[in-house]
């Protein structure tokens, strides 16, 4: 884990250094919505239940996103999640790199779109007694579809859902989330997150930073 950890920080201190040279000559947009951030996200929540019902989830996550000519977006995420149901500990760490597009209803609302393809490391462990009953690396990818409305002149609504497709795990996750910047770089938000995995199903509240450059 702690060497998976490792290389979620070195994709975004990677992503700091080549956005920053990129963003520089791409920065105009029609757009008042902000796509230009790094993030850090926490969550916790319920397995085969509603929010609340138990804490038998919690996952991390950090990554980018960036505006390229206007309207094209280039995005990085890097997960872990942590499942644990009766005696079990189901730990999933993905990376996953992608491309996406973005279209301006109005001047504050858009529809966006990413793909995403990358790596997912997982695992499975009997709490009882500590050991690994099957370990894997399989590829991951997905596809999501995102409205953004900027309800307030700091405030960003975000309403859509993802198809996330893998070997040992399929989901269709709705995501419901809001970002409210406290000045110009710094945004706080949160967010609920509901996944279906066909044979489980999870409730998810979380809490996010952005940091806009």
């Amino acid at each position: 884990m702690e060497k998976l950890l490792k290389i979620g920080s070195a994709v975004v201190a990677m992503w700091m250094s080549f956005s920053s040279s990129v963003y520089a000559e791409e920065n105009a947009s029609t757009s008042s919505i902000n796509y230009n951030y790094l993030y850090a996200d926490a969550s916790s929540g319920s397995l085969n239940e509603d929010i609340g019902g138990n804490s038998n989830v919690t996952a991390v996550g950090v990554g980018g996103s960036m505006l390229y000519k206007n309207s094209w977006l280039l995005v990085t995420d890097y997960a872990a999640r942590f499942v644990h149901p009766e005696n079990l500990t189901n730990e999933y760490y993905s990376l996953r790199p992608g491309v996406g597009y973005k279209y301006s209803i109005t001047d504050k609302l858009d529809v966006s779109s990413r793909v995403r393809y990358g790596i997912l490391w997982s695992s499975v462990t009997d709490d009882r007694t500590n050991a690994t009953l099957s370990s894997d690396t399989n590829s991951i990818y997905g596809v999501d579809l995102m409205f953004t409305y900027k309800a307030m002149e700091n405030l960003e609504v975000t309403l859509g859902g993802e198809l996330s497709r893998s070997s040992p795990i399929d989901e269709d996750i709705f995501i419901l989330r809001g970002d409210y910047y406290i000045d110009e770089h710094v945004a706080i938000g949160g967010f609920y997150t509901y996944r279906d995995a066909q044979t489980s199903r999870t409730n998810e509240g979380g809490i996010s930073v952005r940091y806009a450059y």
